[in-house]
């Protein structure tokens, strides 16, 4: 895409954290657009860095090592395609690995988790749009699943889908924390996990925080918007609406609603006005799930925060991490300082995002 729509900033992480330790690290934040596309709930029915693979065209940031606000480093407007490690794991020529994207001085070859895993080409040397296999270049993987942790922030923002939300919706200040691990049933795919978190929910009986969940298979080897090959999403969880969608390209599924991203057609995941309930296909975000209504609405910006796994954290502060601080607007006291881990502890008066990240319901087949 052009003139820079698709960003993202990469921050550096000092140190893994385990459940029960202090937090000695800044966790990595990837800050990406989410692009509102054309859809509505006309005539609703009753039935919702550069390490990953790109197609032609796309704009992501080339991270050269600047520091900005909070020590994150400043993003570049560069063409990205996907890392590959030709040669037992050394970045192509061209492709350049950064190391430590908030110390210039620092001449170690190391890299730190959160930096772009390679800053380069195809093979050939230009930008064919064609992915590679898919496979990182090596880099720390604190979270222990055997991916790099800065692979996973790319492939979270580049396959993310175009999030639909609401144009007239009253609160729509929020970000996403997420989960991403090797498929479980095929380590050649990705799981991720997406948790959108909204400060309010300004809908009927609305209240403090909303934490609203949709999930993803992704095959790297494919270009963003055919890499995503199954949608997932939870509506209203454990309650009378509670409305599944699911949509992809195995099980006899949907096939996935789309919306047109500067040229590259991407998946669209529907949040409804207010409530923020989650669809992945429209004409399942309606009156009869709590009274619902997706449509269509400007892209807005938000953080992108890589949450780790279960035993081995990436963030327990997503305020000392850069996502929910008064900079990026947020004003309600009790959500600052969130620890996404925290057993049992409620995102305001929502629900439990650690929950979230380990919920079996968000499960999705291995499609290829």
């Amino acid at each position: 895409m052009s003139d820079a729509v698709f960003w993202a900033r990469a921050g550096r992480l000092e140190g893994v954290i385990r459940p029960g330790n202090s937090i000695g690290a800044s966790c990595s934040v990837v800050t990406v657009c989410l692009f509102a596309a054309a859809a509505g709930c006309d005539d609703p029915v009753d039935s919702s860095g550069q390490g990953g693979p790109d197609a032609p065209g796309i704009q992501l940031p080339d991270v050269r090592g600047q520091t900005g606000d909070g020590g994150a480093a400043v993003a570049d407007t560069a063409a990205v395609d996907a890392p590959t490690t030709d040669d037992g794991g050394t970045p192509d020529e061209g492709g350049q690995d950064v190391s430590n994207p908030s110390d210039a001085s620092d001449e170690s070859d190391a890299p730190d988790a959160g930096q772009a895993v390679d800053a380069g080409q195809t093979d050939g040397g230009g930008d064919t749009g064609t992915p590679d296999a898919g496979t990182p270049d090596a880099g720390p993987d604190l979270d222990l699943d055997g991916l790099p942790d800065s692979y996973e922030a790319q492939v979270a923002a580049d396959y993310l889908p175009i999030i639909a939300v609401h144009a007239e919706d009253g609160c729509p200040l929020g970000g996403i924390v997420f989960r991403a691990r090797p498929h479980p049933e095929n380590p050649a795919l990705i799981h991720v996990i997406y948790d959108h978190l909204f400060e309010k929910d300004c809908g009927l009986t609305g209240h403090v925080g909303d934490n609203e969940v949709f999930s993803a298979t992704i095959n790297p080897a494919k270009p963003p918007a055919e890499g995503v090959t199954y949608l997932k999403a939870i509506s209203h969880q454990a309650t009378i609406c509670q409305k599944i969608t699911e949509c992809g390209a195995c099980n006899n599924a949907a096939a996935c609603e789309t919306g047109d991203d500067s040229g590259m057609t991407r998946p669209l995941v529907y949040s409804s006005k207010d409530k923020h309930g989650t669809y992945v296909l429209v004409n399942d975000c309606n009156l009869w799930t709590c009274f619902d209504q997706c449509a269509a609405a400007p892209r807005t910006v938000v953080p992108l925060t890589n949450a780790g796994e279960p035993d081995a954290h990436l963030t327990e502060d997503l305020t000392a991490g850069g996502f929910i601080t008064q900079a990026n607007g947020w004003t309600e006291p009790s959500v600052f300082n969130f620890n996404p881990w925290e057993a049992g502890k409620e995102f305001g008066t929502a629900g439990v995002v650690a929950d979230d990240l380990v919920d079996p319901a968000f499960d999705t087949p291995p499609c290829e």
